[in-house]
């Protein structure tokens, strides 16, 4: 999605004391993640964390960060709640995920599908909320 793209390098433009040196596109793979992370690992030993904007793709880098034997030297920041990155947040592979309730969007989009089917009025907007996960709270 470009225009994600260019919102997430304009907010990160706000931190000049952050510099961006890689980006990757992993199509929601693990393992495309996880390939393309120990290379960008290799390139900047220097690498100080990382932020993820997927499913798969936080997993993968995890999974390099703990490959790379360098837990706890570099940050990590995902998005979701699969199994996996909860587990790294568990193992401190990871600091933390976002969440967008997955369970709430698949309620809410059936209470509207009855609410249409009855001839009700919808909602225009439903905000199913965000969970931070963090070793704290999982």
């Amino acid at each position: 999605m470009p225009g994600a793209r260019n919102a997430e390098r304009a907010a990160f433009a706000r931190y000049p004391q952050i510099r961006v040196v890689a980006t990757g596109i992993d199509n929601d793979s693990i393992e495309t993640a996880q390939k393309q992370a120990s290379a960008i690992m290799q390139a900047h030993p220097d690498l100080a964390g990382w932020v993820a904007c997927d499913a798969a793709g936080p997993v993968g880098i995890g999974q390099a960060i703990r490959e790379s034997g360098r837990t706890g030297k570099v940050k990590e920041v995902g998005l979701d709640n699969l199994n996996d990155m909860i587990q790294l947040i568990r193992d401190g592979v990871a600091d933390s995920s976002a969440s967008s309730r997955p369970e709430m969007q698949g309620y809410w989009a059936v209470i509207a599908a009855w609410q249409r089917a009855l001839g009700q009025k919808t909602p225009k907007y439903i905000d199913t909320g965000i969970d931070v996960l963090t070793k704290k709270n999982i």
